[in-house]
């Protein structure tokens, strides 16, 4: 169960490189993006319809010193191809369906396509014991919300960074609650508020590790 813990805050630019710092240790972190009623996008069919310059400030703030970046499939295909400034990127696509045509630098990009008899969960615990045999310590996963799911699941995330639209405290944790579902214990070490749109960010960290 999730708890806030923590007493809403204005947004405070100023604040973000600590907020945002990437602890000195093995680290797997999510961004997400949603609205109050659990939509990752909006009419578009993305989700640029949910995101401000303040969330925007965040996602280039948390990608700059990623190592590796998780993301799956369906994402990429309705989003395109936003390659992070040095992560390596690793696609997870039941079907192996992605706009290869559209992406920037190939060399940057593996697709990870699960066994037939495979769950999103024994993949993903695959994944991660191949980069956790690496020297790399920061890992970042930006959903789909599923994705995410099987990361808490499978007990390897250790932080949510969670943007909620139009949304009061009670939303967010509702929204956080779905997604880091499980035994752990979650608390909220940071809720700042926005206003382009309203917005609440949050930074949710794994309690019981």
């Amino acid at each position: 169960m999730s708890r806030p813990n923590v007493t809403p805050q204005p947004w405070n630019p100023d604040a973000l490189d600590v907020l945002y710092a990437w602890p000195n240790q093995f680290w797997t972190r999510g961004n997400l993006v949603t609205s109050a009623s659990g939509d990752v996008r909006g009419t578009s069919g993305t989700s640029r319809d949910l995101t401000s310059p303040q969330d925007r400030q965040i996602l280039r703030l948390v990608r700059a010193e990623a190592e590796i970046l998780i993301v799956g499939a369906a994402s990429v295909r309705a989003e395109g191809w936003h390659l992070p400034p040095a992560a390596h990127v690793y696609v997870l696509s039941a079907s192996g369906n992605v706009p290869w045509d559209t992406c920037p630098d190939r060399s940057r990009v593996d697709l990870v396509v699960p066994e037939p008899q495979h769950s999103l969960e024994q993949t993903v615990d695959e994944l991660m014991a191949s980069i956790s045999s690496t020297a790399v310590t920061r890992v970042l996963c930006e959903g789909g919300p599923r994705l995410l799911t099987a990361l808490v699941s499978q007990g390897y995330l250790n932080e949510l960074c969670l943007t909620v639209v139009s949304a009061n405290v009670a939303d967010v944790t509702r929204s956080a609650n779905s997604l880091l579902r499980g035994a752990r214990t979650w608390a909220a070490t940071s809720l700042m508020t926005g206003t382009q749109p309203e917005s609440i960010f949050s930074i949710w960290r794994c309690v019981t590790e």
